[in-house]
């Protein structure tokens, strides 16, 4: 009966250092998932603050086409002013599509980290359901132990009575 005791204890430990491991491996699971959380947080509030900068670039782009127009309007005897003006105008188209293609080169790898981001949430997510699902079967495991104990007490009570 000793002996037995003495197997249940050491199972019931082993049981206790496992249930012990899942727990502090769920914790450090909830850990990376709240820290993948405010990542995703904050890429996507970068992905708003680059979506502003670009309606900001479209406005100020239609400003400019608007004070063109005025400008032909008023001074169209002055071809040499509306030329240089044209010529400004492209140079500014050109710098807004290079700005726009930088922001868009900016908001795809922000993406991309938010897809790489929501795939290491999965996986957290997964890994944490593993490890509760892990320490569920050791407390199970932990309570069948505890019960044969109790009979092999209850054993030992009837023997020593």
């Amino acid at each position: 009966a000793e002996t037995k005791l003495s197997s249940a204890n050491e199972r019931a430990a082993a049981s206790e250092s496992r249930a012990s491991k899942a727990e502090d491996e769920l914790v450090n699971s909830q850990k990376k998932l709240e820290t993948a959380s405010l990542q995703l947080t904050a890429a996507n509030e970068e992905t708003a603050a680059v979506k502003a900068d670009h309606t900001n670039c479209l406005d100020d782009l239609a400003s400019t086409q608007q004070l063109l127009k005025a400008a032909e309007e008023r001074s169209k005897d002055l071809e040499v002013s509306v030329t240089s003006l044209e010529s400004k105008l492209a140079s500014a188209e050109a710098e807004t599509n290079k700005e726009q293609e930088q922001q868009a080169s900016i908001v795809a790898g922000m993406e991309a980290e938010m897809e790489k981001l929501k795939s290491q949430l999965k996986e957290s997510v997964s890994v944490a359901a593993a490890k509760a699902k892990e320490l569920a079967n050791s407390n199970e495991e932990l309570g069948k132990i505890k019960a044969k104990m109790e009979a092999s007490y209850c054993d030992v009570d009837r023997i020593v009575d």
